[in-house]
């Protein structure tokens, strides 16, 4: 099980501490005679995805199936660009072992070594409607408590903004990334299930209005697509973006992807009705 935070996130009120990972574990071990293992953490991507499976690929370890989340903010300049998620000391790690056992690749793909906090601030991307922002903008409302209830939205409409509604294209270096992994993997002798991470699409929604839902669509088009056309037999994908009500996050408003114990029980429950049809 490979993924990110929402893998290990628990809201604060939750009386179920069990995270997400541990019920797929539990239930995939009690059901199967399958052993699990997690590989994840807060703000992993593909760069980390596709340099770990180029080390089971390399080494003969590859699992009988694997789970791989889509998260559609992983693409955005809000992750892909922060300096904070590269990420490049444990991806150097790995490929020094693949480089010690002759494999060759770019071992720093996807990675950026020259981005810093202030290229991160003052770096500018297109946004639905052809709009260009610069990071800082956002990073300000981040930052901002606002002083009354009109601030309050434009707040979290800034917030979303800046998460889902940039234009995601294919020279993207994360769904370069993703189209590296369906690559390697569509030859192996495994399974793989792919699965667009639930959104806060409602609460999106509901400050940025209904161009929040066309700019997420055309994202999520666009990674379809492309699935559509070299996906393999091998290789299983379900869109799961706007099945979980804002109920089920850790908060109403939440502009992330965490889920509290109802959401992961939910999330939980879709995964594992597919997964089910693997084994």
């Amino acid at each position: 099980v490979l993924g990110d935070s929402v893998m290990s996130v628990l809201a604060y009120q939750d009386m179920n501490r069990i995270t997400l990972y541990d019920m797929l574990k539990n239930e995939i071990e009690d059901t199967s005679n399958f052993t699990v293992e997690g590989f994840h953490y807060p703000g992993f991507h593909f760069g980390v995805f596709y340099t770990v499976l180029q080390f089971l690929v390399n080494t003969e370890k590859l699992p009988s199936i694997i789970i791989l989340p889509i998260n559609i903010r992983s693409f955005s300049p809000q992750w892909n660009m922060n300096p904070d998620y590269q990420y490049e000391k444990i991806i150097q790690k790995i490929n020094s072992y693949l480089d010690s056992i002759q494999v060759s690749d770019d071992g720093l793909y996807g990675i950026d070594k020259e981005i810093t906090y202030s290229k991160f601030i003052e770096y500018q991307s297109l946004y639905y409607r052809g709009i260009r922002e610069l990071n800082s903008k956002f990073i300000s409302w981040v930052n901002r408590r606002p002083l009354d209830e009109n601030e309050f939205s434009k707040r979290y409409k800034e917030i979303f903004k800046w998460h889902y509604m940039y234009s995601l294209t294919k020279d993207n270096r994360k769904f370069l990334l993703l189209k590296k992994i369906i690559q390697i993997m569509k030859i192996q002798d495994t399974k793989i299930l792919l699965y667009i991470t639930p959104i806060n699409y409602r609460a999106g929604a509901k400050y940025a209005g209904d161009d929040f839902i066309r700019a997420l669509n055309r994202n999520l088009q666009l990674i379809k697509d492309y699935l559509n056309e070299d996906i393999s037999a091998n290789i299983h994908f379900c869109d799961f973006s706007k099945t979980l009500p804002e109920t089920s996050f850790t908060h109403l408003n939440d502009t992330t992807e965490h889920l509290n114990e109802n959401g992961r029980k939910l999330l939980a429950s879709l995964i594992l009705e597919k997964i089910k049809t693997l084994y």
